[in-house]
């Protein structure tokens, strides 16, 4: 019984975040956004690993998971930075990268203990931060909003 209530506080994770998620992109950038938020996703499921099952510390772990909602800024950032040839394409990969990714987890899921699959699950926001988010500029959009306008003509030319 706990692990269906702990399976369901993603979604309680997930719309606390969906309705800050605005306001951080707003307040400090979507870069900076989707590296706080792979940050708390990555630490809901080491969390997750750890948890041995103790219930309030999977119930923790379930909500940062939940509250890392990091695809809707994700795609934001999408959107705004890619070129008009390739933003639908662009912006499909973020649906085909979330059914990956739980295919993935169903999978491993089949093959290692579920505290093994939340290790495994932990890198990977990780990984992708360190190799291509601390490389890609910020938002031009952003950039405008905040009237940089100078650091979105450069971000236009990256």
């Amino acid at each position: 019984m706990v692990l269906f209530l702990a399976a369901g506080l993603s979604n309680i994770g997930q719309l606390l975040g969906s309705l800050a998620i605005g306001y951080l992109a707003s307040a400090f950038g979507r870069k900076k956004t989707i590296i706080l938020m792979s940050i708390l996703t990555a630490a809901g499921f080491l969390a997750t690993t750890v948890s041995a099952g103790t219930t309030w510390v999977l119930a923790i772990a379930r909500v940062l998971q939940g509250c890392a909602i990091v695809c809707a800024t994700v795609q934001m950032y999408i959107s705004e930075i890619s070129p008009s040839t390739l933003r639908a394409y662009l912006g499909a990969l973020g649906t085909v990268g979330i059914s990956l990714g739980i295919t993935l987890v169903y999978l491993l899921g089949a093959c290692f203990h579920w505290t093994y699959v939340s290790f495994i699950c932990a890198q990977f926001p990780i990984l992708v931060v360190f190799s291509f988010v601390f490389y890609c500029p910020e938002s031009p959009s952003w950039y405008m909003l905040q009237d940089q306008h100078a650091a979105a003509e450069d971000t236009l030319r990256w």
